[in-house]
């Protein structure tokens, strides 16, 4: 008997392992590569060209956020305030079903039946467009309970969202991507199409753009986006990863004149020359 039980015991506990084993998600592999423009550029402005470059490019995925971080706290979602700010593991992915460089005219993007951007066209104007698409699994959040909460790291904030975040060095900004909502709503997109972007709960469409000055500094603006789910009664906020780093880099430079492209032309002549000589 004791035997039986002892083949019994052993039998149930291999059943239970397998269990296990079979109902483990695997994490899903985003897509951080989708086809498209690396670097857009056009020089139909006066005397200029502009170019617009993505970067990173493909986009990298991150577990933690600090520029998420900084905003939450210069928003006052902090310890101090009585707020939780716990980090999670996603076992579902965030993807780039998009994600491109553009120039001139903002593309236009269509969620839910509501289309955002298409500004433009405009001189020395550009920036990055990308559509992320969340694939929940497990245990991963769904349905309107889930949030996209989108930290911003640049060296040319706009208005109140400079004014709302923090100071980096090196001439950069950090501050959450939400808009008006300042203190009260830390995620992007949820309150009527926040900046030029909108959400579902499995989607974000955002085409940020700046406008460069010629021979000027070049413009760096770069993006951490994460699933998000909170609760304001208890004052709780998960943030969900990988989430995935994206963005741009805008500058404008002169465009070559007809005498300075005809010396151009002149040098490279007098160069091929002397290398036939010598040889």
């Amino acid at each position: 008997m004791a035997a039986q039980s002892t083949k019994r015991f052993l039998f149930g506990a291999v059943v239970l392992l397998a269990s296990f084993i079979w109902i483990a998600p695997t994490q899903a592999t985003p897509n951080l590569n989708p086809t498209g423009l690396a670097v857009a550029t056009d020089s139909n402005g006066p005397d200029n060209v502009w170019t617009s470059t993505l970067v990173p490019n493909p986009a990298i995925t991150f577990a933690s956020c600090p520029w998420i971080t900084a905003g939450l706290n210069a928003q006052g979602f902090n310890a101090a305030n009585g707020w939780t700010i716990n980090t999670l593991t996603l076992t579902g992915s965030l993807s780039l079903t998009n994600y491109f460089a553009w120039v001139t005219t903002q593309p236009k993007g269509t969620i839910n039946g509501s289309t955002f951007g298409g500004k433009g066209p405009a001189f020395d104007y550009g920036g990055a467009d990308a559509l992320l698409t969340y694939t929940p699994m497990g245990t991963d959040p769904s349905g309107a309970g889930v949030f996209w909460i989108q930290g911003i790291l640049t060296n040319a904030p706009k208005g109140g969202l400079g004014a709302n975040g923090v100071n980096a060095g090196g001439g950069f900004t950090e501050y959450l991507d939400n808009g008006s909502y300042y203190g009260t709503n830390p995620y992007y997109g949820n309150l009527g199409g926040i900046g030029k972007g909108a959400v579902t709960s499995t989607q974000l469409f955002d085409a940020p753009a700046r406008s460069c000055v010629i021979n000027g500094p070049v413009i760096q603006w770069y993006a951490q986006t994460f699933i998000s789910t909170w609760n304001q009664g208890t004052k709780t906020i998960n943030i969900y990863g990988q989430g995935i780093e994206w963005g741009f880099n805008l500058s404008a430079v002169p465009e070559p004149t007809p005498l300075a492209l005809l010396m151009l032309g002149l040098v490279a002549m007098i160069l091929r020359r002397r290398k036939r000589m010598a040889a």
